[in-house]
């Protein structure tokens, strides 16, 4: 099988992988490529790691030990464990499990977010993948929610011209013209935020119960335990204003949408939004509310310990 001929590149997302074997592999068209994996590759996300695109490509690995490998290192699924609830999680990190991955989808929240949810690439790494690999391609790394800049070169990421926020075309970077950059002046709330999701993301991945542990620390450091939505309700109002005082008005407008509109219901609730609703677990939420929430706890959080005494590159 051409698939375990030709592995993954360092870093290479999933979708990626998939697109370059597509190339190598003969086949006529992609729609007639992708029916050997039988799933749905109607829409492929750069920001949703539970999509059936993705573990029917995982499926078709030789061994347990591969589809592991792909799941950890060649999707945003690690980062995405924080949303999912910590049973759950740990019984995913501890038991490879695909019946468990089958039954969460995400919720259709797109819109409700200011950072770019396209595919993104970094102008440096796609030189060096062209030099080295004769081809670029997706980086997992550039695809993480609410990241702007690649890590090894400290340079902002770029998106298509013409936006590119579904993959099923399977197309590259190298095949793509025309590029503009997904933010232009990053505050420096934005680029301290960025750090710290680039260091959760390798964590995540080199401990594959960090992220359970986080979010353990922060259901206990949150605390609402009543049943009813109005108390939730306020709870969450009651902390809101410490919230958005932890992340400040620039980060708060490139995470969520709300800040940078004008509502007639007046001021954004996004503690309320996320927190008020008793959700079943099926539904995964994007990992960028979760990871707010641990940034603005993450003096309380010891887990994050790890967080900020991990080495990167130098911000800009």
């Amino acid at each position: 099988m051409i698939s375990n001929q030709f592995t993954p590149l360092p870093d290479e997302h999933i979708y990626s992988w998939t697109a370059r074997l597509f190339r190598l592999s003969g086949y006529p068209s992609v729609s007639s490529f992708l029916k050997r994996y039988n799933g749905s590759f109607k829409n492929l996300n750069a920001n949703y790691a539970f999509e059936s695109a993705a573990f029917s490509i995982i499926k078709n690995s030789e061994s347990a030990e591969k589809k592991q490998k792909l799941l950890w290192k060649n999707t945003i699924f690690p980062v995405s464990l924080i949303s999912i609830p910590n049973q759950a999680s740990y019984s995913l990190n501890n038991h490879f499990n695909f019946s468990e991955l089958s039954d969460i989808t995400h919720m259709n929240e797109q819109l409700l977010f200011g950072f770019s949810r396209n595919w993104h690439a970094c102008s440096s790494c796609m030189t060096e993948d062209e030099e080295k690999y004769g081809m670029s391609y997706w980086h997992v790394e550039h695809q993480l929610p609410s990241v702007i800049s690649c890590q090894k070169h400290n340079r902002i990421l770029l998106k298509p011209t013409d936006g590119l926020k579904n993959l099923s075309t399977l197309t590259l970077p190298f095949l793509i013209n025309s590029w503009v950059p997904i933010i232009d002046k990053p505050a420096s709330s934005i680029l301290e935020w960025n750090n710290f999701i680039l260091k959760v993301h390798q964590l995540s991945i080199e401990d594959k119960l960090f992220i359970s542990r986080l979010r353990c620390q922060i259901n206990d450091k949150i605390k609402i335990e009543s049943k009813y939505r109005n108390k939730r309700i306020d709870w969450c109002d009651e902390h809101t204003l410490s919230f958005e005082t932890a992340l400040g008005k620039s980060l708060l407008k490139h995470l969520f949408r709300a800040y940078s509109v004008n509502s007639k219901s007046g001021k954004p609730r996004i503690l309320a939004s996320f927190l008020a609703p008793q959700n079943n677990g099926l539904l995964l939420r994007n990992p960028v509310y979760w990871l707010a929430l641990a940034y603005w706890l993450k003096t309380e959080l010891p887990q994050l310990d790890k967080v900020f005494n991990y080495e990167l590159s130098s911000q800009f």
